[in-house]
């Protein structure tokens, strides 16, 4: 399907898609307006570096600020690790007597590393700005002290990584989640895809696909199912030949052939394919009728007189069942039977000609 078409499936089935992308987005809304709210409090940790010496020089180039910055900025990504822990967790809950388990309150906290410094920012979310507060500066002092614990070597004072509360956590004025707008455009892209695939099955459904839809819903038998013979293409012979045997012998007959579909090609290539097929029986009159119609009498060819019964081949499975219904019922009004996607009139095959094929047929069957 190219964009063109998409755009005028999506406009024929834009009522469905509408109506899901709105459901969609309500009940984003709803969910966003009764979920429990959650304020995000975050604290900051400086990771100095008091056993490196403050000038840099050749003699000391392994002690000097620069590579103490990079020491402390490859520590802080195992210290974000360390913050999200159970066990610091356990600690924080077991010296505040909280109310919750660690498990919980591992996944309220998150940490990250400032890009480019020593920063490590600490972030706890709460139903309360105030417990929010509270339990990212405990947190934050924890993992200090875990920090400074496994930086000072044995028999050592001073740490290598002496971690520093520069900014306490501070209690929000506005809630971080929900995010409305997220929420919200949530809910309107689940609601349009689901509007969009709802319309696609629902459009597969209505289709014809197989000889027993056809008849089910046109009221009208099957004359034939042309097979596909892999390499060798179509096989039209035992279609032509249940064709052959399931038309009247009584009176000639008009077999139109007409696709399902906006594509002509189809057509003209099957009325090729079963006139050659059909060349052996002089009663039958095959004709491409993949024009659009004028009048539904042309479909009589002008010969209501002499042929009452005209029938349509589906050539394929891309018709809807309401249009074979609505063309069955329409023409069934003026003796006619018909299998097709639209009211479609033979290409401009002139009375005379048809009259003609007709005449000699009729005369044949008499001297029969």
């Amino acid at each position: 399907m190219d964009f063109r078409r998409y755009l005028d499936f999506l406009r024929g089935q834009w009522e469905w898609i509408a109506i899901a992308t709105t459901a969609g987005g309500v009940i984003a809304m709803i969910l966003a307006l009764t979920a429990t709210p959650k304020f995000a409090a975050t604290a900051e940790l400086f990771l100095a570096t008091p056993g490196y010496s403050g000038v840099a020089s050749i003699d000391t180039a392994d002690n000097s600020p620069f590579q103490a910055d990079a020491f402390s900025q490859q520590r802080a990504r195992s210290y974000v690790e360390l913050a999200t822990r159970q066990d610091l967790a356990r600690r924080v809950v077991d010296n505040l007597q909280l109310p919750m388990s660690p498990a919980d309150l591992s996944s309220a906290v998150s940490a990250r590393v400032r890009p480019d410094t020593v920063l490590i920012a600490v972030t706890v979310k709460a139903s309360s700005p105030v417990d929010a507060q509270n339990l990212a500066n405990a947190v934050t002092i924890q993992l200090a002290d875990d920090i400074r614990r496994l930086e000072t070597p044995a028999g050592m004072r001073i740490p290598n990584v002496d971690p520093v509360i520069t900014q306490p956590a501070e209690a929000p004025n506005r809630p971080t989640d929900p995010n409305i707008a997220v929420y919200a455009l949530l809910g309107i892209s689940i609601g349009f895809l689901v509007g969009v695939t709802g319309a696609v099955v629902g459009q597969r459904r209505r289709f014809i696909t197989d000889a027993r839809t056809v008849e089910a819903v046109g009221g009208l038998p099957v004359l034939g199912v042309v097979e596909d013979s892999g390499e060798r293409g179509l096989d039209w012979s035992l279609a032509a030949l249940s064709i052959e045997h399931a038309l009247p012998v009584e009176r000639p007959v008009i077999l139109a052939v007409t696709e399902a579909n906006e594509d002509a090609g189809e057509s003209a290539a099957a009325t090729i394919e079963l006139t050659a097929a059909l060349a052996c029986f002089p009663d039958i009159i095959v004709v491409d009728a993949s024009r659009a119609l004028e009048r539904i009498d042309d479909v009589s060819y002008g010969l209501r007189d002499e042929v009452d019964q005209v029938l349509v081949v589906v050539v394929t499975g891309r018709m809807r069942q309401s249009e074979l219904r609505a063309a069955v019922e329409r023409l069934r009004a003026h003796d006619l039977s018909i299998l097709g996607a639209v009211l479609a009139p033979p290409a401009r095959l002139t009375n005379s000609y048809v009259n003609q094929k007709f005449s000699v047929s009729s005369k044949r069957r008499v001297a029969e």
